[in-house]
């Protein structure tokens, strides 16, 4: 005959375990205070654990769902990508232009971030911090896509951190005074292996084209230069022109700009990936895409590691307290 097992509840496995560990007996002690603590200290102690809990299952969702989205998306190449979400791995690298700089430390880079913290009574408080907006790009073997990095979760690995009142060498230079700051800082590197998910679109030269606006601003150009306006439209040799040769200057005007439309036409277009607009999720990080899914599954379940001890401390403290 098969025995059973009988359910064991969280104060009897807790029971069970703190007369084996001293640690297990210094948890149980908490408990034991918590639980036997005036109204509003187990009030204001139960609640915390509650919110923690919460926050934990939260983000072990958020990196369930980051993870499943990394493998359900398949990789891209750049030149082939479809318009949509999609997923790219590549090479980090700079557009031309002015170089991107880290505000810190001056340090050259092709994505940072940064955060500033100051010491008040052994504790380190926010004072400032600031992510960069600036347009990189992701080149893998078959061409180039400009990366937009507003509003992307990045995950890097590069990081530098020290104490002191230097905060850099650039536009926060001098801004704190005494040595108990905390200066931290982020980086992508150029030539970085990296991996993006999110929505890829290609930006047409003539996307934002305006015929009138452009015409408007053709005839503007001209009024600047009366001398040779009049010389090309004043049939009558008056000196002004009148409606009639108005209508003449914005027809040629039209012409000119349906000729330069054409042209924009012509010009390749500019792939881009950026945040999505339905709050799909806007990964950038220097992993390959199996390593990204497997360190989102790790964060995923550590968090619900940390749910799960939460629930049961937090069980315990509600049977001592009411269960008698």
């Amino acid at each position: 005959m098969r025995g059973s097992i009988e359910p064991i509840d969280a104060v009897t496995l807790l029971a069970v375990a703190r007369d084996h560990t001293p640690q297990m007996r210094f948890l149980t002690r908490i408990g034991d205070n918590i639980a036997t603590a005036d109204t509003q200290g187990f009030l204001m102690i139960g609640g915390g654990l509650a919110v923690v809990l919460c926050l934990s299952l939260f983000w072990a969702f958020r990196y369930l769902i980051r993870a499943r989205t990394l493998e359900d998306v398949p990789t891209s190449k750049a030149r082939s990508a479809e318009q949509g979400y999609v997923e790219l791995e590549g090479r980090a690298e700079l557009l031309d232009g002015p170089p991107i700089q880290s505000p810190l430390s001056g340090r050259e880079c092709a994505w940072w971030s940064y955060v500033v913290e100051r010491n008040r009574n052994n504790d380190w408080v926010h004072v400032e911090s600031e992510t960069s907006d600036s347009l990189f790009a992701i080149r893998d073997e078959t061409g180039t896509c400009v990366i937009d990095p507003e509003g992307a979760d990045v995950f890097p690995v590069h990081k530098r951190t020290w104490n002191g009142n230097q905060a850099a060498t650039l536009r926060t230079v001098g801004s704190f005074r005494g040595t108990n700051y905390r200066f931290r800082e982020y980086f992508i590197m150029p030539n970085e292996l990296i991996c993006v998910i999110g929505l890829h679109k290609t930006h047409e030269a003539i996307d934002d084209w305006n015929d009138a606006d452009e015409i408007r601003r053709l005839i503007t150009n001209w009024k600047k230069n009366q001398t040779e306006l009049i010389n090309r439209f004043d049939s009558n040799n008056d000196g002004v022109l009148d409606q009639a040769e108005w209508e003449v200057a914005r027809e040629d005007a039209r012409q000119q700009i349906a000729l330069e439309k054409r042209r924009h036409a012509t010009i390749p277009g500019i792939n881009v990936i950026g945040a999505p607009p339905d709050k799909r999720p806007f990964l950038i990080a220097p992993f390959t895409n199996r390593d990204f899914a497997k360190k989102m599954r790790w964060k995923a379940l550590g968090s619900f590691a940390v749910s799960v001890l939460l629930g049961v401390g937090l069980t315990y403290v509600l049977i001592k307290r009411y269960g008698g």
